[in-house]
């Protein structure tokens, strides 16, 4: 079993960006451009988050 927090983070904002693009946009195009826009924030929010968090203790 896959214990890696990163890799469920990748495909969780995978499935996310495809589902929402899929959803509200109708030319392929754009549906890639604003896929690719979620997935970028909700991977780099994530690895921000947690790089504003790093210098705390458990």
């Amino acid at each position: 079993m896959v214990k890696s927090h990163f890799l469920h983070l990748m495909l969780y904002s995978t499935l996310v960006a495809v589902f929402f693009a899929a959803l509200l946009k109708s030319d392929r195009k754009e549906q890639l451009k604003f896929g690719g826009l979620i997935w970028i924030a909700m991977v780099g929010g994530v690895l921000a988050l947690a790089w504003l968090m790093s210098p705390f203790p458990r």
